[in-house]
C-alpha cells in the first residue's frame, strides 16, 4: 500500500532501502554503476550489489543511476515517507505508521531467511561486527541472531517494487 502509494521518487528511494538493506542516510550520497552501488553512510563506505528491482525503480522515477537522490537529504526523504505514512494510516489504509528504518529492517529478515547466515547480513548492512547484527535481529524479535526465521515475516507492507 504504501509502495502504490508513494511518488516515483520515494518509490525508489523505498526499492533501495529493502532491496540493498540501505539506511536513508546513505541515498544522498548513492551512486550506481552497472550492478554495483557505492556510497557513504555513518561515516564508513559502503559498496556492494544493487538489485534489478531498485535500479527499475530508479529509471521509472527518471533519475540519474550515478546520483539518484542528489539533491535531497536524508531528512528530506525520511519525513516524505513519514508524512506518506501517517497518511494512509489516518484513513485506514494500513494499521501501523512505518519509518524508513522498517524497510532496512525487512530487509535484515529475507537476507537472514534465504542464507541463514549472519554474517552474510552483517556484510550486507555494513554493521562494524556480527555482535551488532545479532542485537540488530535480535531486536527485531527474533529468537537470538541465529535462530530460525522461516516464520518471520518483514514487517512493513508491499516494499516490492510494483
Amino acid at each position: 500500500m504504501i509502495q502504490a502509494a508513494a511518488a516515483p521518487s520515494l518509490r525508489a528511494a523505498m526499492a533501495v532501502m529493502s532491496g540493498a538493506g540501505l539506511r536513508v542516510g546513505g541515498l544522498p550520497s548513492l551512486a550506481i554503476y552497472g550492478e554495483h552501488f557505492t556510497t557513504a553512510t555513518k561515516g564508513k563506505d559502503q559498496a556492494g550489489l544493487m538489485p534489478e528491482e531498485a535500479r527499475r525503480a530508479i529509471e521509472r522515477a527518471q533519475l540519474s543511476l550515478r546520483s539518484p537522490f542528489a539533491g535531497l537529504t536524508a531528512s528530506q526523504i525520511a519525513d516524505r515517507f513519514r508524512y506518506l505514512a501517517k497518511g494512509l494510516q489516518a484513513a485506514g489504509k494500513i494499521r501501523e505508521r512505518y519509518s524508513v528504518h522498517d524497510l532496512r529492517h525487512a530487509f535484515a529478515v529475507r537476507r537472514y531467511q534465504e542464507t541463514h547466515d549472519v554474517y552474510a547480513v552483517e556484510k550486507a548492512l555494513g554493521h562494524a561486527n556480527v555482535a551488532v547484527t545479532e542485537r540488530y535481529l535480535r531486536s527485531l524479535g527474533l529468537e537470538g541472531g541465529r535462530g530460525d526465521l522461516k516464520n518471520v515475516e518483514p514487517q512493513i507492507p508491499e516494499v516490492a517494487s510494483t
